[in-house]
């Protein structure tokens, strides 16, 4: 009888009428507290109070968990470090507009009415409807972006009201028709309107939002942009967060792999740090870019070896401590440059999507995934943060993912075996344009000593390799795409990315190991072949 009672509750907390019914109640509470925080601070908190609300309502949107009490102050004082530069400007306006009604008021008890004075006042009170409308509505878009500086967030957030003016207009007129409803009903509304007036912003254009922000990442913020000044101001670097596998490798180096049932003498055998995300990670560190690495370990040896070696390096990196061990690759290298691996998941197998903290996307501008931890947590993070940031892909090793995960990739990076697990076709053209019908933004795919393709729905860019004498493979493709990701968060147009990636991994080929093999970007830039 408990296990049918709590099957009801269960049932019912999970309905759409309760959560309806509980998010009207987080609503109700946060204009509460939004009222009283904007009044006791004499309106100072006024436009972070409404970026706060405005935070949560995207959080209520994408079903993510909400605390609104410390939510609420948790964003005040996060908004508060970058916007009261924008709060002395919207101070100012509202002081102008409190003058100007104060003007209007005492005239009308002096001189009685005149329509001139009404003309002007409404005028004038129109004017600053719209200002403190257009204010709230530049801090939303700018949700959407990630700026370190206010002159940059005014410029990005300027650039885009002026290229959308009526999606602008259209939200600047849902903002304000709250401003005109609070006017004649000033005592009931203010505690119903400002924090369901955002919800009701986010609601509406929550997809618009965010096809808006990935057209204006990937093709408005660049210096030397017709419609954005040259930025000499704040950081123009995006930030990027690899979230995927590290391993310790045991190479063994041989003449030639053993056949089934043979034995062999081998070279020699090394170990050394690896896998692929924890290779990506510091192959976009060493180009540099500014890069965080999401990952589990284990507590043995392993563990903290790998996590000593990222310090080191000066790699900012998120680790969940797992209880099983950490990950492990065996590696046989032949003579020739050809690798086989062996990769024992372990704590990689650990990172799961409730692993995934907002905080750790936090002024995130491209996420880099790989196949080596679970796809139920790579399927996690493309639906929850596809469609805002960047998603570099690297499905190695090949397995199923799903045609909503592949709609949200941004580069899809395969070699030729990946590329024909996935892809459909008798030539790679044929499986790349496959993988475009599906949705994926861009296939890029490496062809060894043939070079590398990329392929989108704007045509093809090729870019030939640089030919030098192979002596391991291994981490090769990650240098490339590292180097590649470090060029897409610079703004490099796709061939000059795609040449950087290909002399970096054409160093790394000429040495041994993984990690040890990626080239700093000094090295690169000096390269000759």
């Amino acid at each position: 009888m408990a296990a049918k009672n709590y099957s009801r509750i269960d049932h019912l907390v999970n309905s759409g009428w309760y959560i309806a019914l509980q998010r009207f109640g987080y609503l109700l509470l946060l204009n509460i507290l939004f009222c009283l925080v904007a009044v006791l601070s004499c309106l100072i908190l006024f436009f972070p109070g409404l970026t706060s609300l405005e935070t949560i309502a995207h959080k209520m949107i994408n079903d993510e968990e909400v605390s609104p009490i410390k939510d609420f102050f948790l964003e005040i004082k996060k908004q508060w470090s970058y916007m009261w530069r924008l709060e002395l400007l919207g101070m100012g306006v509202i002081a102008f507009f409190g003058l100007a009604i104060y003007g209007y008021a005492l005239y009308l008890y002096h001189y009685g009415g005149d329509w001139i004075v009404y003309v002007s006042g409404s005028f004038l009170a129109a004017l600053a409807l719209i200002v403190l409308s257009l204010f709230f509505v530049l801090q939303l878009y700018n949700t959407y972006f990630y700026t370190d500086t206010f002159g940059m967030m005014i410029r990005k957030s300027g650039l885009i009201a002026r290229r959308k003016i009526f999606f602008t207009l259209g939200n600047v007129a849902i903002f304000a028709s709250f401003f005109v409803v609070n006017y004649f009903l000033p005592y009931v509304i203010p505690f119903f309107s400002f924090a369901f007036c955002a919800y009701a912003i986010e609601a509406l254009n929550h997809k618009l939002f965010s096809n808006l922000a990935r057209e204006e990442e990937e093709n408005l913020i660049k210096e030397g942009n017709t419609f954005l000044p040259a930025i000499k101001e704040g950081k123009t670097m995006k930030n990027v967060l690899v979230v995927g596998s590290a391993n310790m490798d045991y190479t063994v180096y041989l003449n030639k792999a053993p056949k089934a049932g043979e034995t062999v003498s081998g070279i020699t055998r090394k170990t050394a740090p690896g896998g692929k995300g924890a290779n990506q990670a510091i192959a976009c560190l060493r180009a540099g870019a500014p890069t965080s690495f999401l990952a589990s370990l284990g507590g043995d040896a392993d563990g903290k070896a790998l996590e000593g070696l990222f310090s080191s390096l000066g790699l900012h990196t998120i680790i969940k401590r797992s209880k099983k061990e950490t990950g492990n690759a065996t590696i046989i290298v032949e003579s020739s440059g050809e690798n086989r691996i062996i990769v024992i998941p372990g704590a990689n197998g650990d990172l799961v999507a409730k692993d995934i903290k907002e905080e750790a996307l936090e002024g995130v501008n491209i996420l880099v995934l790989q196949n080596e931890i679970p796809q139920e947590t790579n399927d996690f993070i493309l639906k929850k943060y596809g469609s805002t940031r960047e998603v570099v892909y690297n499905p190695a090793p090949a397995r199923a993912i799903s045609d909503e995960s592949l709609k949200a990739i941004s580069y899809f990076i395969v070699n030729e075996t990946e590329l024909s697990y996935y892809g459909h076709g008798d030539t790679v053209e044929e499986k790349a344009k496959s993988l475009l019908e599906k949705g994926v933004k861009n296939v890029l795919v490496t062809l060894g000593i043939k070079g590398s393709r990329l392929y989108s729905q704007e045509g093809l860019v090729e870019m030939d390799c640089c030919h030098v004498k192979a002596v391991d493979t291994v981490g090769a493709g990650d240098t490339y795409l590292g180097y590649f990701v470090f060029g897409l968060a610079s703004n490099m147009d796709k061939k000059e990315a795609m040449a950087l990636a290909s002399k970096a991994s054409a160093i790394a080929v000429t040495r041994l190991g993984a990690i040890p093999a990626i080239p700093t970007k000094e090295e690169v830039e000096n390269f000759k072949f």
